[in-house]
């Protein structure tokens, strides 16, 4: 074989590897860039900046409690869908979050409807109810938060750094939101014995 045909061959060859490698490369790549552009979108459809933890945070902090609902529901939907392990991870968090700024405004609502009521207290025994269970799911889903974010920084470190994550809430904040609760709930059950 002449020199100049060897030499076309081999260009072939390398041309070939390169294309495959190619190809390769473009369908490995795409579900997991697809999907984290897809959740993008999602959190971008909500007004959210979901490229840094801390922007996030603050932007389903500002959400309605319709929009809050809404979120979580499609987080969780996404994260049945997607094959990226951190991910899933992440978007559970944030649906975890929605859920408790969402019991958040809704206690806040029940206790401001209970102290703007004129009748006595065993007639406002349904809103004290429904405090009740709303501060026991506030420290339900921040004890899920803070076991989410801590396990997240210490499976995914770099991507941890990358989006700033951080543990929410802190131990600190985890000990006084069940403090409070506790208290609340102790306070509700007293009030339903006494309105028997």
């Amino acid at each position: 074989m002449e020199n100049r045909w060897r030499n076309l061959l081999v260009v072939v060859l390398v041309i070939c590897a390169v294309l495959a490698l190619f190809y390769l490369y473009s369908t490995q790549k795409p579900a997991f860039v697809s999907d984290y552009v897809a959740f993008i979108s999602l959190m971008e459809k909500y007004g959210i900046d979901a490229k840094y933890f801390p922007q996030t945070i603050s932007g389903i902090s500002k959400l309605s409690d319709s929009q809050l609902e809404k979120l979580s529901s499609e987080l969780k939907a996404f994260s049945n869908k997607t094959d990226g392990a951190w991910l899933k991870d992440l978007s559970l968090i944030y649906s975890d979050f929605a859920d408790m700024q969402l019991n958040k405004k809704k206690l806040e609502k029940a206790s401001m409807q209970a102290r703007s009521l004129g009748a006595g207290v065993c007639d406002r025994i349904i809103m004290f109810k429904e405090m009740g269970e709303r501060g026991n799911k506030i420290v339900e889903l921040s004890s899920k938060l803070f076991r989410g974010t801590s396990d997240f920084i210490s499976k995914y470190p770099e991507k941890s750094e990358e989006i700033k994550i951080y543990v929410v809430p802190s131990s600190v904040q985890l000990s006084k939101i069940k403090d409070n609760y506790k208290m609340q709930s102790s306070v509700v059950g007293a009030l339903m014995e006494v309105c028997k």
